[in-house]
């Protein structure tokens, strides 16, 4: 009997060390349908982009590289971006995101990345059990977010749950628990290009918006469609929703006693990009959105130590209050197309401040 259980316990073993294994062997993104459609495009056409825009949903909805390219081109700034952001990707995401991108697609004309300072490492609930989030959940981003979650002032039961739900996803991806068929799948669909996801202009950028007849325009999927629907309709419709969302933002960002200043883990991640990418002829820069989810409590803090060329901040209410104008919303947390574009142009002004001139 003890034999029997010795070799089932190595079957077992042996059974999980190939599962790793194997699911090793996966890009951080096999199970987002997104980001697969980003990468193949962006794959086809590396050296058409000097800039990448690294970031969640704040940046997939709001960051239009046409309206940058061509505003920053009239002070004589040659910068052509590419939007990398994902809806519910986190600031660690975006890191990790970021490093990968450049590792694995060698660009040439690579010399600018903007990542979002967001959500340092909240969990979208709702993604739990699905691939977007679990094929992102290794070893390595799954270590940050654990960090970066003991460092939160947030109340110890939302930390535990966020941290219960990390660990889960990367048991989902390490033990293809369930998750077999999915990855087949995407070996087979690997290249495929969703070309709602990259944009009307291929650059990445997709606003949110109504068409004619009162629906979302252009939705990557049926079910997106109906979920950004509701959000808009709650918007529209639960003007206490918005001035609950709208105080949590505000309050963490004008009151320094509502922050956390316990950032040295953040800044420190931030460091080494500035400082390994710099080395290799990119600038890294860091900048804070408007309508954070969750509020500026770190975010603030870890803005003001960064460096002054490597950052810059289009979150606050008083010198942007149109960022937080109904007319200009499409949910609570973000903007319609009209917002994206004044926002784009915001942008640009102060990209020109930290951006050099051409030669």
């Amino acid at each position: 009997m003890k034999k029997l259980f010795k070799n089932i316990f190595l079957l077992a073993l042996i059974g999980a060390v190939v599962s790793i294994i194997v699911s090793a062997c996966f890009p951080i993104y096999w199970g987002d349908d997104i980001q697969i459609s980003k990468i193949n495009n962006y794959k086809q056409n590396t050296t058409k982009y000097n800039a990448l825009f690294f970031g969640g949903s704040l940046e997939y909805r709001h960051i239009s590289p046409a309206i940058l390219n061509k505003d920053l081109a009239k002070q004589n700034i040659d910068l052509k971006g590419y939007n990398f952001g994902v809806d519910s990707h986190n600031f660690i995401q975006a890191t990790n995101e970021a490093e990968y991108v450049v590792k694995n697609f060698k660009n040439d004309s690579l010399k600018y990345l903007f990542i979002s300072l967001s959500t340092e490492a909240y969990l979208a609930t709702s993604n739990l059990h699905s691939n977007k989030l679990i094929c992102w959940m290794n070893i390595h981003s799954v270590s940050q977010l654990l960090k970066t979650l003991t460092k939160l002032k947030d109340e110890a039961l939302p930390r535990a749950i966020f941290a219960g739900g990390y660990l889960m996803s990367w048991f989902e991806n390490a033990f293809n628990f369930g998750k077999l068929k999915d990855k087949i799948l995407y070996i087979i669909n690997k290249d495929n290009i969703n070309t709602v996801a990259i944009g009307e202009d291929k650059d990445g950028f997709v606003p949110l918006e109504l068409n004619e007849h009162g629906q979302v325009a252009n939705p990557e999927t049926e079910v997106g469609k109906y979920v950004l629907m509701i959000s808009n309709i709650m918007y529209k419709n639960n003007t206490s929703r918005l001035d609950f969302f709208n105080k949590l933002i505000f309050d963490t960002y004008r009151d320094s006693t509502k922050q956390n200043k316990n950032v040295d883990y953040l800044y420190s991640i931030c460091d080494k990009m500035i400082h390994k990418y710099k080395a290799q002829g990119i600038k890294v820069v860091f900048f804070i959105p408007p309508r954070v989810p969750s509020g500026y409590k770190q975010i603030i803090p870890l803005y003001k130590r960064l460096p002054d060329g490597n950052k810059f901040n289009l979150a606050s209410p008083d010198k942007y209050p149109e960022f937080y104008e109904v007319k200009y919303g499409f949910d609570n947390f973000h903007m319609d197309r009209s917002g994206a574009e004044i926002y784009s142009h915001k942008m640009a002004i102060e990209l020109a401040k930290i951006l050099p001139q051409s030669k």
